[in-house]
Parts: structure tokens; sequence; C-alpha cells
């Protein structure tokens, strides 16, 4: 279900979301609309942001990266073997250019899946990734918040994520402020209005706190339609939520 084309009404986000809406042809960040290339993906916090799967997750730590459970999980929401899968901050491999990866790769040794996931987004569409070596040490982090922010649909919003198809190739594409443009929230879901694609999902919607990257979601679902009639939905990072990651990860560093 990776880069799940479908997405929610900002009114009443359904149950499920339905299967991806894979591209007939190769994609590129020129051709969503809005959509800006980033060729260099050593800089911050584009190096923060990588591949998982055919989707994207971002480093919260020097071992630890969040993206949408669906991204590793199949359709009964259990987690894939963590042992086929890896982790590649600022991987870049775009039609005629060597592809690049900076920092290298890592292997995810486990999957934290949240509890109440069941296979349908976007509800509680979150997991923590383990990986087998620190490798946010050389890439960066992007900031987790101490609490849940009140004001995401004030702030101005980025996003990036890996716009893909099915013959592999991963270009990451930027959306810098004000888009996505935020057009509600409520206590566990983000609803905004962006140019994202196929190969999103997972992907973090951040705002700028003190010069720092910090994250207030993580995209579930994008909008597939021109005119913004539906909206693309951000697993909001609110209280339960960050107590989860936090006892996570917390886990992690006493196993």
């Amino acid at each position: 279900m990776e880069g799940s084309g479908a997405a929610a009404s900002a009114a009443d986000a359904p149950a499920t979301l339905g299967p991806p809406d894979w591209p007939d042809e190769p994609l590129s960040p020129e051709t969503v609309p809005g959509r800006h290339d980033v060729p260099n993906t050593t800089q911050y916090p584009y190096a923060t942001i990588g591949t998982v799967r055919s989707a994207t997750g971002v480093l919260v730590s020097e071992y630890h990266v969040l993206t949408a459970a669906h991204v590793v999980t199949n359709q009964q929401g259990e987690p894939y073997d963590p042992d086929t899968m890896t982790f590649t901050p600022g991987f870049r491999d775009a039609p005629g250019e060597p592809a690049v990866a900076p920092f290298g790769r890592a292997n995810v040794t486990e999957i934290h899946v949240h509890p109440e996931w069941n296979g349908d987004p976007p509800v509680d569409d979150l997991a923590l990734l383990v990986l087998d070596r620190p490798v946010g040490t050389d890439a960066g982090t992007m900031a987790i918040p101490d609490s849940a922010l009140g004001d995401v649909h004030t702030r101005s919003l980025f996003q990036a994520g890996y716009v893909h198809n099915v013959t592999g190739w991963r270009q990451i594409g930027s959306n810098p402020a004000p888009q996505p443009s935020a057009i509600g929230t409520d206590d566990g879901y983000h609803y905004y209005c962006g140019p994202l694609s196929n190969g999103d999902s997972g992907s973090p919607i951040w705002t700028e706190i003190d010069g720092r990257a910090t994250l207030l979601s993580i995209n579930s679902a994008f909008d597939s339609s021109e005119d913004c009639s539906n909206a693309a939905v951000g697993v909001r990072l609110n209280e339960q939520r960050l107590d989860r990651i936090r006892a996570w990860m917390n886990q992690d560093e006493t196993d």
C-alpha cells in the first residue's frame, strides 16, 4: 500500500483509503504541479529523509525512523520481516544521473507499529523503525516536539518525500512553504492540500521552530485531485502518539 493515492475529506476521514494508484509513466517532481526537485540531498533537513521500501521515512534519532505503518505492514496490519528492509537517507537515483547514497544504507532490525493500527489508513498509521547503525549521526535528525503543537493550521508547513515509479528510481521532491497549506486539524489528524504523489507515504510534514525542522505529522494519504477538493491526511503527533514514540525509543535504549 506504499504511496496510497486516495485522500480523505477534511470533514470526515474515512476508515479505508483503498489501494495505491500506480503511475503508468515515470514521475518526476516537475510532473507534479508545485513540486520542486531537491538536487542536493545532503542539505538539512532533506538529508534526514530517506527511502523505506517504495515510500519515505524520516530520522528522529541516530537509530530511529518514523514512517507510516502501511509502508511496513501487510493489508492485515502485520509488520513485514524487518530483515527485508533498509533505510537510505538522502538517497537520489534520478534519470540520467548516477545513484547517490551520501550516508550509506542502514538495515532495519525492529519495527514498532502503533497498537491501534489495523491496516486501514489513516487510523493510527504510524510506525517507528530501529536501525542497525547510527546513520542519523551524519545525516542529522528532525526534531520531535516536547508536546503536541496546538497551532498547526497557522504555521508555515514543509513536506518532502520520494516521487517514484515502477522502474524503481527515486527523486526527492519538496513542497516549500506555504505548501502544503493546512485546511484543518483535529486531535488525531492533520488535513492539508499540497502537491503530493506516489511514494510520499511516511514523509514528514514539518515546521521550523528556532531554526530547526520540527515534525507535525506523518503523511498517510495524499490529495490526487487537481483542485484540492479532497485533503491529504497526516497522522498528527498528538500527546498520545508522542508518548508512544518516546516509550518505543526508551525501550530500545534499555534492551
